[in-house]
This record gives structure tokens, sequence and C-alpha cells, in this order.
């Protein structure tokens, strides 16, 4: 076996053997720093000079250093693959985890198809035990109602039975009791007679009793009209001299009014020459004259206006200054006359019979709410005379007479005195 030095320093350009020389990019940094020295020394002693040493030694030196080279390559190898094994390690583990993972999804997969296909089986025996049951409650049902029928049926035979029995029986206490029936309709018939000879008597003796108290009755009620159509012929005459009365006053107010107003116009053209002649003098005069008409005038407004305030007052008191404007005007222009319509209806009406029997009279106080549209509200009374008879006259009389009352522009409270007298 012959070796060339040659061959030694050049050494063939195998792949396997560079990438086996060559440290692996995965070894530690101290392994590194070995190899790089040993090719160093490598290097140096190779390229000391020929002549200086002999073949045999370089030989021999050659094969120590190849045999150096094989052990630290094969220590290089064993390095590379376990620190393969070290980087390849955490993913075989994982590899390994997610194969145990999957295992585990298929037992608990095939655990969860057999805990539903057991579910299932339970479901359809339930059904199945449902069914039977279901069927077996059907059966007796129908045997029960079967029994019932046969009850029923049994029931009916024996009613029928007793029906028959019972229309026997009856037809024994009906033939019985006509027997009896006939022995006390006999027995009836004598004493209805005897009872309605009595009872004729009886009638009899009534009858001219009520014809007397009749009698009476006709000769009470024919004074009681006599005396009524007095009254009202007295009432008539009453009325009708009131009202010549009345008229014979208005007129003679009429007249009165006319007099005044011509000598007012009289004066008025005296008065007005009087100041056409003295202009200046008549000045004083003029405005003594005007205080003095006003303060005249005044005194009559005044007079009225007190007389009427008193009044109110009486009705509403300290209420009526809480009234607006308008309902006070109201109240002050028309109470009069809705008091007068008031009257005028209950004399038209006429005197309640059952007061005028018992003489009752007196003065009420009536208190209502009056709308613009002529309706009235809340009537009730706020004096009474404590006559039910009188009362509720009253009440029947306003509700006739507010239809002629006159209407305010808004709701407003109305009280006056309705009065009753015997004359």
């Amino acid at each position: 076996m012959s070796l060339n030095l040659q061959d030694f320093q050049n050494p063939p350009s195998n792949p396997e053997m560079q990438e086996s020389t060559l440290p692996p990019s995965d070894t530690l940094p101290e392994e590194d720093e070995a190899v790089q020295k040993a090719s160093q020394k490598t290097s140096v002693e190779t390229s000391l000079p020929k002549e200086s040493l002999s073949r045999e030694e370089e030989t021999k030196r050659l094969f120590e250093k190849i045999s150096q080279s094989s052990q630290e390559i094969s220590h290089q190898e064993e390095t590379k693959r376990l620190l393969e094994k070290i980087a390849n390690a955490p993913k075989e583990k994982a590899a390994k985890e997610k194969r145990l993972n999957e295992e585990k999804e298929k037992k608990k997969e095939n655990e969860a198809r057999l805990a539903k296909i057991a579910q299932e089986k339970l479901e359809l025996e339930k059904k199945k035990q449902e069914v039977l049951a279901k069927k077996k409650a059907e059966d007796e049902e129908k045997a029960r109602l079967l029994k019932v029928e046969k009850e029923r049926l049994e029931a009916v035979k024996k009613a029928e039975k007793e029906k028959e029995e019972k229309a026997q029986l009856a037809l024994l206490e009906e033939k019985k009791l006509e027997e009896v029936k006939r022995a006390q309709e006999a027995l009836a018939l004598e004493k209805r007679k005897k009872a309605e000879a009595i009872k004729k008597a009886q009638e009899k003796e009534k009858l001219a009793a009520l014809e007397a108290k009749r009698l009476e009755e006709k000769k009470l009620e024919a004074k009681r009209i006599k005396e009524k159509k007095r009254k009202t012929r007295l009432k008539k005459e009453r009325l009708a001299k009131q009202k010549a009365k009345q008229r014979a006053k208005r007129k003679a107010e009429a007249q009165k009014q006319a007099k005044q107003k011509q000598a007012k116009r009289k004066k008025e053209k005296q008065r007005k020459r009087k100041l056409a002649k003295q202009k200046e003098k008549q000045k004083s005069q003029k405005s003594l004259a005007n205080s003095l008409m006003k303060s005249t005038t005044s005194y009559k407004a005044k007079k009225r206006n007190s007389s009427s305030m008193k009044m109110i007052k009486k009705f509403y008191g300290a209420e009526f200054n809480g009234f607006t404007g308008t309902q006070k005007e109201f109240i002050k222009r028309n109470l009069g006359d809705i008091y007068r319509i008031t009257q005028r209806t209950l004399s038209r009406n006429g005197y309640p019979d059952v007061a005028r029997r018992t003489k009752q009279h007196g003065t009420q106080m009536v208190t209502f709410y009056l709308h613009p549209n002529g309706n009235i509200t809340g009537l009730r009374f706020k004096k009474r005379l404590g006559y039910a008879s009188l009362d509720n006259n009253t009440m029947r009389v306003i509700r006739i007479a507010y239809k002629d009352y006159p209407r305010p522009k808004t709701k407003t409270k109305i009280t006056f005195y309705v009065q009753y007298n015997l004359y």
C-alpha cells in the first residue's frame, strides 16, 4: 500500500468527507475552538520543509494525524447527533403530545357516540314502555267503561222495575185518594153553603156601611171642592187686584217718569239759555249745579244699591267678595228677576193640598249654579222649612222655572228666598 504526500496535502474533493470535516452548525463554541486549533497545527506542520524530515517520519506523522483527525471527526459526529436529538426533542415531544391529544379526542368522541347510542336506546325503551303503559291504560279504561255500562244497564232495569211498582202503588193510592176526596168534597159543599149564607149576610151589612160612608165622603168632597173653588176664586181676585195695582203703579210711574223727563228737558233748555247769556258768571254756577245734580242722582242710586247689597250680603255673606266682576254684576241686576220668576211659577203651580190643610207656611233659602246655556246644577236648600211637601214642591217649581231665568256669561252661584204664604 503506497501513500503519497500530495494525497494528504491535497485531499480528494469528496462531498461526504467535506461535510464530515466541516464543523456542524449546532456544535457548542468550545468544540469549534478545539477543531480550529487542530486544523491550524496540521497546517503549520505540513508547511515544514520536506528536506528537514525524512519520508518515513512524515508518513508516521501523517498516520497519527489521520487517526487523530478521524477520532475528532467521530467525536464531532456524535456531538452533532446528540445536539440534533436535543434540538428535535421538543418537536418530538410536541408531536407525541399531539398524537396523545388526538387519541384522547378520538376516545372522547367514541365515548360520546357510545353515550348517545345508549341514550337513544334508553329513549326507545322509554317510548316502548310508554306505549305499552298507554295500551294497558286504554285496555283498563275499556274494561272499566264496559263494567260501568253493565252497571248502568242493570240500574236502568232496576229503575224501570221500581217505576212500574211505584206506578201500581200510585194507582192504588190515587183510587184511595179519590174516594177520600169525594167524601171531603161532600163535606166541603155543605160547609161552603153554610159559609156562603153567612158571607152574604155579612156582605150586605158591609155594603150598607160602605154606602153610608161613601155618601158622607161625597158630602165632604163636595164641601172641599166648594171651599177650593172659593179659595181659588178669592186668589184669582186677589191676583187680579194685585195685577191691577201693579199696572196702575207702573202707569203712575211711567207718567211720573215722563213728567220728570219733560221737567228735566225744560230745565235743560232754561239752563242752556242762561249759559248762552252769561258765560263767565254761570261757570261757577254750572259747576255747582252739576255737583248738586250728581250728588242727588248718586244718592238715589246709592239708596237702591244699598238695599240690594243688603239682601246680597244676607244671601251670600263674605262669599260674594270672591266672585268675579261679571258674576257680581249679573247677581246685582238679575237676582230680583229670578226671585220674581220663581214666585210667579210657584203661584201658577198652586199651593200643595197637604200644606194647605195642615196650614204649612214659611220662607226657604235655595242655592244652585246657573250656567251660560241656561242649565242649573247643585240645587240644594240652604235653609229648609222642615215640611217635606213644601220642600219637594220648591224643588219641582225651580226645575220648571229655571228655563225662564236670565242667562249669565259665566257659571254663577244663585241664592234667594222662596216664600209660602197662606192668605
